[in-house]
């Protein structure tokens, strides 16, 4: 996954090796994405000295609106601009399960897909996604 960030930086996935990435995709005018919006900014900040990064893409909207979204919310990690949908089709298949947005999904530190959500997230679900990701049991280090 690369692209450019809303703020023109580029953004390769390949920059966190070793770390645990949630990617949230989503848009401005999407209900669930605000609604979810504040509890991943909380949780990244959070989360961030365990080596869990989130990344955001906007899917589906502009650069000005996309940046209006970014502030409002105060969003401190990168957001990739992805208005046609080049960064989410470039996905692996089968990570995309959904037709619209938000989704979210986990990607572990060995850069493998740990888990994947359709639809607006709370906390709960996104500790559930992302926790064998973050500290992998025996049981999952073969996934």
């Amino acid at each position: 996954m690369k692209g450019a960030t809303a703020d023109g930086e580029p953004f390769r996935l390949s920059d966190y090796r070793g770390k645990t990435v949630v990617v949230n995709v989503w848009a401005y005018w999407c209900g669930p994405c605000r609604l979810e919006m504040p509890m991943l900014v909380d949780y990244e900040k959070s989360m961030k000295r365990k080596g869990v990064v989130v990344v955001g893409i906007n899917h589906g909207s502009g650069i000005a609106a996309s940046k209006a979204f970014i502030e409002e919310f105060d969003v401190p990690y990168p957001n990739l601009h992805d208005p046609s949908g080049e960064s989410t089709l470039d996905m692996p298949k089968g990570v995309i399960q959904s037709q619209g947005v938000p989704f979210t999904f986990v990607i572990d530190s060995r850069h493998k897909i740990a888990a994947s959500s359709s639809g607006a997230i709370n906390r709960k679900m996104l500790e559930e996604m992302t926790s064998w990701a973050v500290k992998p049991s025996k049981k999952t280090a073969g996934r």
